[in-house]
């Protein structure tokens, strides 16, 4: 009985002691993923992705739409170096975009540093914000650079030494070449792979859910697959035009380049463009007014209500929409009686180019021709402008 009671005695705290090392919920850091949605199938590709680890196989999570919804890959090797090894099995996750989206660990595993000592909480926690960082400058480190030399006294042989101090502040002190191999893991082929899968299941719902996620990143990746990807639909040209302002530029530029000149040949589309352009900041009214540039012909409404607001143009904006003109091969009447004043302008360069324009018209009416008449005999220099 007094046997038995030591046994069960023993095993109690061999259990306390060890459940600090092996937990029994399952370690996971997820970020927030671009759709969100149930799970109902998981597809497997054979991938190459020209590293250290035998496992080929890329995951994809769809959703019960047939849309892709995350993507993972199992990895289970060892970290070695100076002939020491901790096993690593873990399971990364990436988002549709092909950004970082989190990890976890089979369950009863756990990550460990220097002789096998168990990460804890705050460890977990900075491994994932260092992987969610694709401009880590461990993209930068070799492998042999993560430590620092030294010199034996007793012969000249260089052996290993503590971290060196330049990776100090990207890695989980401890366990340097977990965090090295983990992000060069997440950036890799894996990244790559993640984003070619994804092109291939692009439809205009797809980019519209893409467009809705929380994180900045996927919404431009999802702006940056439109053109040449998918077709403008009525509902995504209305998406794009609302990231067209002024409150996050990086967003209004990716939205911009977003639209093909053969989506710009809708008068109705070009119009909305226009509207943007009289709202927009100057850098993005030099964009637009260089998007406009696209168009093989313009409406001639956005013609006329260009000319109608040159007053409110600046210098620089007033030469790229006479520029405009001029390749557009403007002859609407309106329009040029709104470039005419410009010939007495107080800035030269707006002088010059307002005269380029009305010298390149063909069929000159009289009072083209008196005010060029007019500005040729006050500025003898003009025709080198031509």
């Amino acid at each position: 009985m007094r046997n038995r009671i030591k046994l069960y005695f023993l095993l109690s705290v061999f259990v306390l002691l060890t459940s600090a090392f092996f937990p029994v919920d399952r370690i996971r850091y997820f970020l927030s993923p671009s759709i969100r949605g149930d799970i109902t199938t998981v597809k497997k590709y054979p991938v190459n992705f020209n590293d250290t680890i035998p496992n080929d196989t890329l995951y994809q999570n769809l959703s019960k739409e047939g849309y892709p919804l995350s993507y993972y890959r199992k990895i289970t090797t060892g970290i070695c170096f100076d002939n020491k090894c901790r096993m690593l099995d873990i399971i990364l996750l990436w988002d549709i975009t092909g950004r970082y989206l989190g990890f976890e660990l089979p369950e009863g595993e756990f990550l460990s540093k220097t002789d096998h000592e168990p990460f804890r909480q705050d460890e977990y926690e900075r491994l994932h914000n260092i992987l969610a960082d694709e401009h880590s400058p461990l993209a930068n480190f070799s492998y042999n650079q993560l430590i620092t030399p030294q010199i034996s006294f007793l012969d000249v042989d260089a052996i290993t030494g503590p971290t060196a101090p330049a990776v100090l502040d990207y890695v989980v002190q401890g366990a340097v070449y977990t965090t090295y191999q983990l992000w060069h893991f997440t950036y890799g082929q894996a990244k790559e792979e993640v984003e070619k899968l994804t092109i291939k299941f692009l439809s205009v719902d797809l980019i519209l859910k893409i467009l809705d996620s929380e994180n900045d990143a996927d919404k431009m990746w999802a702006l940056d697959h439109i053109k040449g990807y998918v077709t403008l639909a009525p509902v995504l040209r209305e998406k794009i035009l609302q990231f067209i302002n002024n409150d996050n530029y990086s967003l209004a530029e990716r939205a911009i380049s977003a639209i093909s000149p053969l989506e710009l040949a809708d008068e109705i589309f070009q119009e909305a463009i226009l509207e943007k352009f009289f709202t927009a900041d100057y850098s993005l009214k030099q964009q637009l007014i260089d998007k406009l540039t696209e168009v093989d012909k313009l409406s001639a409404n956005v013609i006329c209500k260009l000319a109608d607001n040159m007053g409110t143009l600046n210098v620089a904006m007033l030469g790229r929409v006479i520029d405009l003109f001029r390749k557009q091969h403007v002859v609407d009447d309106k329009a040029l009686k709104k470039v005419i004043p410009l010939l007495k302008h107080e800035n030269s360069f707006v002088r010059r180019k307002a005269y380029g324009l009305l010298m390149s018209i063909e069929n000159q009416n009289q009072y083209i021709k008196d005010a060029l008449k007019e500005y040729t005999s006050n500025n003898k220099e003009s025709e080198q402008w031509l």
